[in-house]
């Protein structure tokens, strides 16, 4: 499943900011511009150069890297020879939830069968990376979760069983 973003993630991220300091913050990324000077003004001055890219490319609404993504995120802190195929499955089974709202059923037998791809890449920051995706087919009861959000727009892939 890949993801349509509608913000950068510099943009994503002064969000997140704005939600942990409990101040209003736009119910849809389409809202931004009611905060974009708030953004602008705090936000902007800590941006790295690869950052204040996309946010450029987004005003001019052209492509910004991970306008299409997969949902991707951190494992939790632990030393990587101690990590486990099953406990990187279910931290990709938990952002899988997290940023698509979709849920289905396995056993964790199963996730053994499940092939693990890892790729490592440079960005455009400069920094190496490493992520690990799950190529899962034939998934039993794919669900959407009723409260997912994301700014109250999604796309996503049709749901076929």
């Amino acid at each position: 499943m890949v993801l349509r973003r509608k913000v950068p993630y510099c943009i994503q991220d002064f969000f997140h900011r704005l939600h942990k300091k409990k101040q209003p913050w736009p119910s849809s990324p389409s809202l931004f511009f009611d905060v974009r000077a708030q953004f602008e003004d705090e936000w902007m001055p800590t941006m790295k150069k690869h950052e204040l890219e996309d946010y450029k490319r987004y005003l001019k609404e052209e492509y910004y890297e991970d306008l299409y993504d997969f949902p991707h995120g951190q494992l939790r802190s632990k030393p990587k020879e101690k990590i486990s195929t099953t406990e990187i499955f279910y931290a990709a089974y938990r952002e899988f939830q997290e940023e698509t709202g979709f849920h289905f059923k396995f056993t964790k037998e199963e996730i053994e069968d499940y092939p693990l791809v890892t790729l490592q890449y440079t960005g455009l920051d400069g920094s190496l990376y490493k992520q690990n995706y799950f190529i899962v087919n034939n998934v039993r009861g794919l669900k959407r979760h009723v409260y997912f959000n994301s700014f109250n727009k999604s796309y996503t892939g049709q749901v076929t069983s």
